[in-house]
Parts: structure tokens; sequence; C-alpha cells
């Protein structure tokens, strides 16, 4: 079921596959998936962008203060699959200290993935913003690549791309969050087992 959520707009997102290229020079040749979603917040109808604020205090954009960039990397080795967070530009591991920060995130995206596409506002000039090309430039090597120019008219023009995106992104941070928080439970339960 959709609902009137109008606490962001220029929400888009971007899913690249990269295979052995990138990942090599750093000794892993895993499968790997790049997601990125770009998501600016605000206070239309309620007080989203107000709920964000340390969030976006702890790290902020450079390029819209009210924006957040999420990146979510997954791998695969073959020996294990694992996710690697980043919240503009900063590695985010989850940890007691980060957990309030990450809820709030997974909060705010739980709503925006439910959101009308209709009401997923995306600026006209949103595809040649420094905006844009800040939040999606990992994707491919330079910013005047006509096909990253493309790929930025592509979700510029299709709201429901940032939808999904914040659908999955709540999704996955939600699953890690509740593993954290079971393994921090059970070695607690362990330390008092053992160690009281």
């Amino acid at each position: 079921m959709k609902i009137s959520f109008y606490g962001a707009k220029n929400a888009a997102a971007v899913y690249s596959s990269l295979g052995e290229t990138r990942m090599t020079k750093n000794g892993l040749t895993p499968e790997s998936k790049y997601n990125t979603l770009h998501i600016v917040a605000t206070n239309e109808n309620g007080r989203d962008l107000e709920d964000l604020k340390p969030v976006l205090k702890a790290f902020p954009n450079r390029i819209n203060p009210h924006a957040l960039d999420i990146t979510l990397d997954e791998y695969e080795t073959g020996h294990e699959s694992f996710r690697v967070y980043g919240v503009n530009e900063n590695c985010v591991n989850i940890n007691n200290a980060t957990l309030p920060l990450l809820e709030k995130i997974m909060n705010f995206l739980e709503k925006a993935g439910k959101m009308n596409p209709a009401k997923n506002e995306i600026n006209e000039n949103f595809e040649h913003s420094n905006e844009a090309v800040y939040a999606f430039r990992r994707h491919y090597e330079t910013g005047a690549d006509e096909e990253f120019r493309a790929l930025l008219s592509e979700v510029s023009k299709n709201p429901q791309y940032g939808i999904d995106g914040a659908s999955y992104f709540s999704r996955m941070l939600k699953q890690d969050i509740e593993k954290y928080k079971l393994e921090n439970k059970q070695m607690d339960e362990y330390g008092k087992k053992y160690f009281d």
C-alpha cells in the first residue's frame, strides 16, 4: 500500500554490478553490487528533516545540507558475503554509537519506500546538478562520461527508482541492525552466564 509521504524529494537510486575490475587491486575478487540512494529530507508534511538533523549533523553532505547519499556495497567472495554502508561519504559500521543514527535513517527510508511515485518530486534540473553528480559519481569514472549522463537522465525521469531504492535500503539496514542487536544480546547472556 502506498502512503502520501511528502518528507522527501529528489529520491533517486542507482545500482551497478561490478566484477573483478575495480576490486582486484584491493586483493579481492568478489561479485559485488554497488547501490547508491540519494534522497533529500523535507519538513513538508511532518518533521522528517527535523528527525534527521542528528544524522545530517554527524554525516554532513558537502553539496546539500538536507541530503542523504547512502551507499550499500554487497560483496560475495565465495566464502562469505558482507555488506558495507556509507552515509555522505562516511563508511559507517553498525555499533552502539551509530545505532541510533542508523535507526533514524532506516525509519525515514521505510516511509520513503512506501510513498506514492507521483509525490516523489524530482527537480527538473536534477540530472544536470552537482547534487546528482556528487551522489552517483562512483558508478562511473568521470562525471563527463556520456553513459553516466544518460544514467542520470534516466533516474531523474523515473521516480519509482528512488522509492524502490529506499525500500531496499531500509530492508537491508533493518536486517543488519536486528542481527547486530541479536549478537549483542547473545554476548551479554554469555557474559552473564560465565563471568558474573
